[in-house]
């Protein structure tokens, strides 16, 4: 911060409306700068005005990891956006173009007009459910012949905690009522 302020004076210190934008272009020069020996990730940092030089080292990791560098442009609305009601079909054909099109949830969700978080959430849920992860199954319970051992003992301990605070409930409502009589 002190380098930065010498450099740009109070500016450092402003709160910026939304992220920096990055091209591709730009991060490889940097990338191979730094790979070059010439200047370490701070220096670097403070040359090119980047408020964080754990940016340029995420950069040179996915590098030498041999991952896509990517242009990057922040789209707030996309994260933003209202969840929409969608039917079935519609999670089924997001979860789809988001396996065909490069696997971006950001790309999906803009590509919709949904909101990122219900796109990760309909690909997570295909992922490890297939297209039943899909179904909208909110208000409606498994018959008892449904369940599992384990959701059938896990209803049995829902049910047993609510009786057993039920109870505590009516003691101490009892235990009240003998101090007024008493009092």
């Amino acid at each position: 911060w002190v380098k930065q302020f010498q450099k740009s004076d109070a500016e450092v210190f402003l709160e910026k409306p939304r992220n920096q934008s990055y091209s591709k272009e730009f991060k490889i020069q940097v990338i191979e700068e730094y790979l070059a020996g010439g200047c370490s990730y701070p220096d670097l940092a403070l040359k090119y005005n980047i408020p964080s030089h754990n940016t340029i080292l995420q950069w040179v990791k996915k590098y030498s990891n041999l991952e896509a560098i990517k242009d990057y442009s922040p789209a707030p609305e996309v994260y933003m956006a209202k969840r929409i009601q969608t039917t079935f079909e519609q999670r089924m054909e997001a979860v789809q173009w988001y396996e065909e099109n490069g696997r971006s949830y950001k790309d999906t969700a803009a590509h919709f007009g949904y909101n990122y978080a219900q796109v990760r959430d309909w690909v997570k849920k295909y992922e490890s459910s297939g297209e039943d992860g899909l179904l909208d199954r909110r208000g409606q319970r498994k018959e008892e012949a449904e369940l599992t051992e384990t959701e059938r003992l896990k209803r049995e301990l829902i049910l047993e905690r609510n009786k057993r605070k039920q109870l505590e409930m009516e003691n101490e409502l009892l235990k009240k009522l003998n101090e007024l009589e008493r009092g």
